[in-house]
């Protein structure tokens, strides 16, 4: 025997018999099933705040917000702080502000031909009048015609996503005002191509050209010089020399950050072939293999999750390695190996945490000089042995009269299982020799006085 819960909807008027009670009686006499009939309560539990209407759902009283209580609901605030009035969209608002606190406000109507005459005036208004207008939401597709709704980019209220561990901005933390500009564009597009334009170009904020993006126009036009070659200063010349007259817009000020922001977004020169890492690191590597004319600067490479090649030993099928040296640095390391090597490692500088090794050397005035760098997932001597065989083979039998690293033992133990260290001398760098001093001044010294008193001496 099976239990069946029917819940039946009561009103508060005349009771009804359930539609569905008939049916669940009819299945009763032919299967094994116990019902039982309970009522769902209709008390109205959303009461108003204002009025006192009360509602079954929470829907009915959001939609008697909108529609009877705006001003004290609604999302958008007036941008006077005297004024608690509040509204449900832009409109209402410009009512407001015109009855209330008498401004001047002027909705216009424009006719054009085509989208592109439209986008065309866009641009035109956003740059004699330092203002920038974006899209809404998607254009809202209607029966004849799609409703496209640009609203001020400075409008709406900043909301602090992270920690609040960086420094904000000089011109502030966000674009927006923290509050609502009346300034939009209304657009409509009929199936005819005709464009009807409804503005108000009435801004509430001063206008900053620090707050106003590049034009799509300017940022295209980068794009193109930078896939032609040419100069990220011969961009900034080419541009500052064709200001004219005392007028200056957002793209006579365009700096070196907005180009490389312009070339990270367009990928150009990148080198993200795909936006999954392990595929786009496979692609460049192999990239960069077919294209080199003489030797690669592609040292060594072991693809993290394949098994290792023939010509390497001591990998894992998780391990990754990255070896590069391009001429240059191979160069360097034939000119000033004999005299210095010095190896430095960092790590947890990005979500992989993986480590990259640096080989360097030291030029006659003594300022260091990467020679070769290598990526990989764990910095154990049998792993280096590796890199190092790889790097000897290109470069041959390096005897230094100096090899300095930090105070690990398997950068050296490493070293000096390929290259000859017969006359080395092996030092450790000065940051890791205080780092060491300090402590062990901690581990053995509890009194802070005592602490620095020893470190003196040292």
């Amino acid at each position: 025997m099976y239990t069946v819960l029917v819940v039946v909807n009561c009103h508060t008027h005349t009771p009804h018999p359930p539609r569905g009670n008939v049916l669940f009686r009819v299945l009763a006499r032919v299967l094994p099933l116990s019902i039982t009939f309970t009522e769902m309560s209709s008390e109205k539990r959303f009461v108003c705040s204002i009025c006192g209407s009360a509602y079954s759902h929470s829907s009915g009283l959001s939609r008697h917000k909108s529609r009877d209580h705006t001003q004290s609901f609604g999302n958008i605030a007036c941008s006077y702080t005297e004024c608690c009035c509040r509204f449900s969209n832009i409109d209402q608002l410009i009512k407001h502000l015109q009855e209330s606190h008498n401004h001047s406000i002027e909705v216009k109507t424009r006719k054009f031909d085509t989208m592109e005459d439209f986008m065309a005036w866009k641009s035109d208004i956003e740059k004699s009048s330092s203002s920038s207008y974006v899209l809404h939401s998607a254009p809202q597709k209607r029966e004849d015609h799609s409703c496209y709704y640009y609203y001020c980019n400075r409008s709406g209220v900043y909301h602090l996503r992270g920690k609040g561990k960086r420094a904000l901005k000089l011109q502030g933390s966000s674009n927006k005002v923290d509050g609502y500009c009346v300034a939009y564009i209304r657009a409509c597009r009929y199936t005819s191509g005709a464009v009807t334009v409804e503005i108000c170009d009435h801004h509430l904020h001063e206008s900053q050209l620090a707050h106003i993006p590049l034009p799509e126009s300017t940022r295209h036009m980068i794009a193109a010089k930078l896939q032609d070659g040419v100069e990220i200063q011969a961009i900034l010349d080419s541009i500052r020399d064709g200001v004219e007259g005392a007028e200056i817009g957002r793209s006579e000020l365009i700096n070196r950050q907005d180009i490389h922001n312009i070339r990270h977004q367009y990928n150009i020169e990148g080198i993200q072939y795909h936006s999954n890492d392990h595929s786009s690191v496979q692609l460049w590597v192999d990239n960069l293999q077919s294209d080199s004319e003489d030797e690669s600067v592609v040292l060594l490479f072991k693809e993290q999750g394949v098994e290792q090649s023939n010509d390497l030993n001591d990998f894992s099928v998780s391990d990754f390695a990255l070896g590069i040296q391009t001429c240059f640095q191979k160069d360097m390391l034939f000119r000033f190996g004999k005299e210095s090597i010095c190896i430095d490692s960092t790590h947890g500088t990005n979500i992989y945490d993986f480590y990259l090794i640096t080989v360097l050397v030291l030029d006659d005035y003594k300022e260091g000089i990467p020679v070769a760098w290598l990526i990989l997932n764990r910095e154990d001597a049998a792993v280096l042995n590796q890199f190092f065989s790889k790097l000897k083979v290109r470069c041959g039998d390096i005897s230094t009269d100096v090899f300095m690293s930090d105070d690990a033992d398997n950068f050296f133990n490493g070293w000096k299982g390929v290259f000859t260290v017969s006359n080395t001398r092996k030092l450790i760098c000065s940051w890791h020799v205080d780092r060491s001093w300090r402590k062990g001044l901690h581990t053995h010294i509890s009194v802070k006085s005592k602490q620095a008193e020893v470190y003196h001496h040292l």
